[in-house]
């Protein structure tokens, strides 16, 4: 899942969406499933920002020319999840 899912680290925020394999696609190979074409250009479809040391919505979000309520909109985050946001934290950005 982790490596399906891009994920910097194993930590998880209330309301993150991933994308789980079936059953079938682990028995068919004991390696990362093959996702079907439409998710693939779906999920390939998003930017991402790792979060830095120094971060915090505000800045991202200029740096990507956004609102940060765009930015915390597009992750399903509050203010106050916001303010948690720590460095290795992946965003969406587009």
């Amino acid at each position: 899942i982790t490596n399906l899912n891009n994920l910097a680290n194993s930590f998880l925020r209330i309301g993150q969406k991933l994308l789980i394999p079936t059953n079938a696609q682990i028995q068919k190979t004991n390696t990362t499933p093959t996702l079907k074409l439409e998710e693939r250009k779906a999920f390939e479809s998003h930017e991402f920002y790792i979060v830095k040391v120094g971060d915090n919505p505000y800045t991202i979000a200029i740096k990507h020319s956004m609102k940060p309520h765009e930015l915390l909109k597009l992750n399903n985050l509050d203010e106050k999840k916001a303010r948690r946001l720590k460095p290795g934290d992946k965003l969406r950005i587009r």
